[in-house]
């Protein structure tokens, strides 16, 4: 979602966004339940990607995996498969509709 916002350009409402989705991820990332781990090591990748740390969050996809291999979401992330969160086609529609 803050990523979303940030190319909607409201980077004041993003950023702490950001931080609790990175401060929440860091609680969980060596939580007991492999469920919480794995996506609490996702989420942070996420963010770090986010930010320009590509190294870091392929670190953390693979500890995600390494907890949960059947985590989905991790796997489609690591090959690229990913899906845009808010495409062109939106921004420019959102653009004309408020601008």
């Amino acid at each position: 979602m803050a990523p979303a916002l940030e190319k909607l350009g409201r980077s004041a409402e993003a950023a702490p966004l950001r931080q609790r989705f990175e401060d929440f991820a860091l609680s969980e990332r060596d939580s007991n339940n492999i469920h919480y781990r794995a996506e609490a090591r996702y989420l942070l990748a996420l963010a770090r990607k986010n930010s320009g740390r590509a190294d870091e969050a392929k670190a953390l996809i693979a500890g995600a995996l390494a907890a949960r291999p059947d985590l989905l979401p991790a796997w489609l992330e690591l090959r690229g498969d990913v899906v845009d969160a808010l495409p062109k086609l939106t921004l420019r529609l959102y653009g004309r509709i408020c601008g």
